[in-house]
């Protein structure tokens, strides 16, 4: 009786032992997507942003971001320029004010332009980052710039 109660006692632990639960899978997620919309609307277009900013909260519901963020620095006509990140909730998109800045804190210079994309890639690193110029006019200016300064090599300015 001894030797069955020894047996017992082997078995229990050998069975304890071969009943360790399997590690769950891990799901790697995608790699983060930080996309800025920078919207230089001092101006006479400023009275179309807040309906192309709907649209873009309007587009993301529903949407799945992958560990992804929209944000848009808006600079609208008598406004503070703002740096705004658009937050997915259950059914709907709200609007997060990262940061407001002066009244006078122009949109239209390549510095400030720098300035904004180094405060986005600071505060929210990713993976992958995208920029969108709104309006055409201004993304052909910052393209011109940026070529002759990267492509060219030249620190130009235009006239």
């Amino acid at each position: 009786m001894k030797y069955v109660g020894y047996l017992l006692s082997l078995f229990s632990l050998l069975l304890c032992v071969a009943c360790e639960k399997e590690d769950e899978p891990v799901i790697e997620q995608e790699p983060g997507r930080t996309v800025l919309v920078y919207i230089a609307a001092d101006n006479n277009l400023s009275s179309s942003v807040e309906g192309d900013l709907s649209m873009m909260e309007l587009g993301l519901q529903g949407a799945d971001m992958r560990n992804g963020n929209l944000l848009a620095y808006v600079d609208r006509r008598n406004q503070n320029p703002q740096l705004i990140r658009f937050v997915q909730e259950k059914d709907s998109v709200r609007r997060e004010v990262i940061e407001n800045y002066p009244i006078d804190h122009s949109s239209a210079t390549p510095e400030r332009l720098g300035e904004v994309l180094r405060q986005v890639t600071q505060a929210f690193p990713s993976d992958h980052y995208g920029l969108i110029l709104w309006p055409v006019g201004l993304a052909v200016f910052f393209l011109q710039i940026l070529f002759e300064r990267f492509v060219r090599g030249r620190n130009h300015r235009l006239q």
